[in-house]
C-alpha cells in the first residue's frame, strides 16, 4: 500500500485519547507516513506554529475545548486547500467543504489508509 502513498510534508493527528492516538500513529508510520501527534487542538496549533501546516489534518471530532470541525475550519481559514479527515461516530451526514472527509468510528487501519488516499488523490 505504501507504493501508492502520496507525498505529504506530514500528517497532523489530533486525538485526545492517548491509546487511540498511539495506535493511529503506529498505523500511519508503519505505512510510511511522517506523523506529528497532538492530544488537543491547542497542542496541535503549537505544532503548526513550529512546523508549518501539515499535508493533511486528521482529527477526532470530540476534543476538549474545541471540536475537530471547528479546529479544521480555523486551520482552513489560513490554508483553504488543507485536506482534512475528521474521525466521528456521529457526523456521517455532515455536509463538508471539498477536501474535507468524515471517517466513521470505529475504523480499521485499512479504512484509514484508503480514506487518506482518496482525500489526497
Amino acid at each position: 500500500m505504501s507504493a501508492a502513498r502520496p507525498k505529504l510534508s506530514y500528517i497532523l493527528l489530533v486525538e485526545d485519547l492517548a491509546d487511540l492516538r498511539d495506535l493511529i500513529v503506529h498505523w500511519l508510520t508503519s505505512s510510511g507516513y511522517e506523523v506529528a501527534a497532538a492530544g488537543s487542538a491547542a497542542e496541535a496549533w503549537e505544532l503548526i506554529e513550529r512546523r508549518g501546516f501539515p499535508g493533511v489534518l486528521a482529527t477526532d471530532q470530540h476534543l476538549q475545548g474545541m471540536t475537530g470541525l471547528d479546529f479544521a475550519l480555523r486551520c482552513r481559514s489560513l490554508k483553504p486547500d488543507l485536506p482534512v479527515l475528521i474521525f466521528s461516530g456521529d457526523l456521517q451526514d455532515l455536509d463538508l467543504d471539498a477536501g474535507m472527509k468524515i471517517l466513521p468510528k470505529p475504523f480499521t487501519c485499512a479504512q484509514l489508509l484508503e480514506k487518506l488516499l482518496r482525500l489526497t488523490a
